[in-house]
């Protein structure tokens, strides 16, 4: 979650990116250069993509330089108490995608990879 951040300040620059498209196209429209217009909306089209892209290189990133110190704790004594911990990450993961998807089993999936992570925790 906290390189989720990262996404919000990229979809603030595409936005004031495009805000300043926009611009260029008021004034494209006023000077009669209609054909200008599809380049200034496939412009704007690209900021989003780019700061999608950067959003997951930042997220991605993060988390593989996060991983390391996840594993040697799930590799100690977590693993020995409850083997099927590794079934917690793989929940958590679908329930997200479900829920960014609108799927309603994205709730129930989400709930109970909660649930089976405070299992975990009161066995320990």
């Amino acid at each position: 979650m906290p390189f989720g951040k990262a996404g919000q300040l990229f979809d603030r620059l595409a936005r004031l990116a495009n805000a300043r498209l926009l611009n260029k196209a008021e004034l494209a429209l006023d000077s009669g250069r209609f054909e200008s217009l599809e380049r200034y909306h496939l412009r704007g089209m690209w900021h989003f993509a780019a700061a999608s892209l950067a959003t997951l290189t930042v997220v991605v990133g993060g988390g593989l330089l996060c991983l390391p110190m996840f594993l040697s704790y799930l590799d100690g004594p977590l693993v020995e108490a409850a083997p099927w911990i590794y079934l917690f990450f793989p929940l958590v993961g679908i329930g997200s995608l479900l829920s960014g998807l609108k799927v309603p089993r994205a709730l129930l999936l989400f709930g109970g990879s909660f649930v089976l992570g405070l299992f975990v925790l009161a066995l320990r």
